[in-house]
């Protein structure tokens, strides 16, 4: 559904009464593909450097492939069972399983943060000022600005009517 435009969302919406946002298998590959570049590149370093007796950093480069490993094994599993990485229903938005919001406590969608490729987010802000803000991962949507102003639409249908 992350791949679709607005106005399937928005049918989607009307026919289901929810969409969900699986995450996207490109988003996924993207942020795996610059781990495991990152970990070629900091291991090609340190091996490229000659070791000596009581040296941590074969240590250090085992910990680091180990964590590669583990985040690319928890990211193919949620993309395998394809993992809702946002819902969106007439109640409020739900990020993954457990982290929801109901539209009346949405204060406002928040600005798109642009942190690189795997840093890109739209941030939920509630209206109470000590609760937590959500954030929809830039693997729910290809294009995350489409999706953050159909979510003010969204919103803008919430509000009550003067």
């Amino acid at each position: 559904m992350g791949d679709s435009l607005p106005e399937r969302w928005s049918g989607e919406l009307q026919r289901e009464g929810r969409v969900i946002f699986p995450i996207r298998a490109a988003g996924v590959w993207r942020e795996l593909g610059f781990i495991w570049l990152s970990v070629v590149f900091t291991q090609a370093i340190s091996f490229g450097q000659s070791w000596g007796e009581g040296d941590t950093r074969q240590y250090l480069a085992v910990a680091v492939v180990l964590s590669a490993v583990v985040v690319t094994f928890w990211y193919t599993s949620r993309l395998y069972a394809r993992y809702p990485a946002l819902t969106v229903d007439k109640s409020g938005l739900k990020i993954g399983l457990k982290k929801s919001i109901r539209w009346a406590d949405v204060g406002s969608i928040g600005l798109l943060r642009t942190g690189g490729p795997s840093g890109r987010a739209l941030p939920i802000i509630p209206k109470d000022v000590w609760a937590k803000e959500l954030v929809i991962p830039a693997t729910a949507a290809r294009d995350m600005k489409a999706l953050q102003q159909w979510l003010e639409e969204l919103l803008k249908e919430q509000l009550p009517q003067p």
